[in-house]
């Protein structure tokens, strides 16, 4: 009769983290309420949703991009990610070269101009 291994073996927990999230966890990361991230992304002062189908879907690393740089208006923080020059150490875009965002599904940046938070 053969030994049975009767060691255990610690289960194996791996923890993904999403590259893309919905409006309720891109207001949660932010520290925002649903309802003032659902008013910010209509009136275009948060990063470019991606439309996913019937979905709006945002990169969580760029919500993290946003918020280190300040939370600049959406044509200040596309401006900074396709000049990595201008983007402080660390910040700049990773999954597209400059002027190949509309590839990627994000739209032009709308005009937010009168907002009361200074770029």
């Amino acid at each position: 009769m053969i030994a049975a291994n009767t060691q255990a073996v610690p289960p194996v927990i791996v923890i993904v983290e999403p590259l893309l999230v919905g409006s309720a966890v891109a207001a949660r990361v932010t520290g925002m309420s649903a309802r003032s991230w659902q008013r910010l992304a209509a009136e275009g002062a948060v990063p470019a949703p991606i439309p996913f189908g019937r979905k709006r879907l945002w990169r969580l690393e760029e919500l993290r991009e946003w918020v280190a740089l300040g939370c600049p208006s959406r044509e200040r923080f596309e401006a900074l990610m396709a000049s990595p020059a201008q983007a402080p150490p660390g910040i700049g875009r990773h999954d597209a070269p400059a002027g190949n965002r509309a590839s990627l599904g994000h739209r032009s940046p709308a005009n937010v101009e009168g907002r009361s938070r200074a770029p």
